[in-house]
């Protein structure tokens, strides 16, 4: 056998000490190598730790111990629990077969080791599964977030302009002095859109900006007044700044599709927004004279959720940001929505 072919005990001590140190550098930079490449470096190692059992002494005790309990710390890095015990069922034997006289001395330590490593390894695939699940989740909400966000801005933008061109297409057979003063609008829209576009990019790039938040609300009625025709009422004072400049994004972000689903949906002739805030909340209702919703009374986000009714959009940023939702309608009558965020 290759531990009695050493013929010294210092040659043996010596090889030990320089498989621990290579074995340490080893697991230090090792890659992540596929199985095939990986297997025959740890039997490697354990062909090592075969070798060192054939020591004698107290320095072949050390040596065995302090060996398998760093390969028992390397599986547990960086091999799986069937790995790990295909190995061990293969070399434990063979190794108290060479020093018998130390099973009943290390045979508990080694068994109660081999298990720790084994659980380890099931725990940290666990884990691993674990974390792979909440990466792929954050993927998802990451991929819904940007999709709202494109159905909130870009999209909406290509809407407005699909409503002036068709204002324009009408007015050319019937008023071509009018169909020319929209095509001057429709430039100063589109160089508005751009300006709003980029800004939505630089935003998927940084993050939310710190707005003046009355400032960019009052643009956004603006311009949905001038691409609609309707007219919105604010019934209260609008606040000029936002504790979180994320929130008050997607406030903005929120009333914008509102006002889309009252002009889309509604038949309204007129909005109202009314703000209401405190140092914990700000609340904002947004109500129309239009058709109303396909249901009458009043309902939270989870009867809504449960109904499978109400604005999905404006739901899914309001449970985001920890708010609530509040949809009353009276089907003729119109309909009221009102969102309460934490300031």
């Amino acid at each position: 056998m290759l531990a009695v072919a050493l013929a010294s005990p210092d040659w043996k001590l010596a090889l030990a000490g320089i498989y621990l140190l290579a074995s340490l550098l080893a697991a230090l930079h090792r890659p992540w190598r596929p199985l095939s490449a990986a297997l025959p470096g740890f039997f490697a190692d354990w062909g090592a730790f075969l070798i060192c059992a054939g020591l004698g002494g107290t320095a072949g005790v050390t040596a065995a111990a302090s060996i398998f309990f760093f390969l028992m710390a390397s599986a547990l890095l960086f091999r799986t629990a069937l790995e790990l015990a295909a190995i061990a069922a293969a070399v434990l034997p063979a190794w108290f077969l060479i020093r018998p006289d130390l099973l009943s001395g290390l045979g508990p330590a080694f068994g109660m080791g081999l298990a720790l490593a084994l659980t380890g390894c099931g725990l940290r695939a666990t884990l691993l599964g674990w974390f792979s699940e909440q990466l792929a989740g954050a993927r998802r909400a990451e991929r819904e977030r940007l999709a709202a966000d494109f159905h909130d801005g870009p999209v909406q933008t290509f809407s407005s302009f699909q409503i002036r061109l068709a204002v324009i297409d009408r007015l050319l057979r019937t008023d071509p002095p009018a169909a020319s003063q929209e095509v001057t609008r429709l430039q100063a829209l589109v160089s508005d859109q751009i300006a709003e576009l980029r800004a939505f990019l630089e935003g998927l790039r940084n993050g939310p900006a710190n707005r003046d938040f009355r400032t960019a609300l009052l643009a956004l009625i603006r311009n949905f007044e001038r691409d609609s025709g309707l007219k919105v009422i604010l019934k209260s004072p609008v606040p000029a700044d936002w504790p979180n400049g994320e929130a008050a994004a997607e406030l903005l972000k929120i009333v914008r599709e509102a006002l889309h689903n009252v002009h889309k949906h509604a038949r309204a002739a007129q909005v109202e927004l009314d703000f209401a805030g405190s140092e914990q909340a700000v609340e904002v209702a947004i109500r129309d004279d239009g058709a109303g919703f396909p249901f009458a009374g009043t309902y939270r986000i989870e009867e809504l959720d449960a109904l499978k009714a109400g604005p999905e959009s404006i739901k899914r940023r309001v449970r985001a940001l920890g708010g609530e939702l509040t949809v009353t309608s009276q089907p003729g009558s119109g309909s009221e929505l009102r969102i309460r965020l934490p300031a």
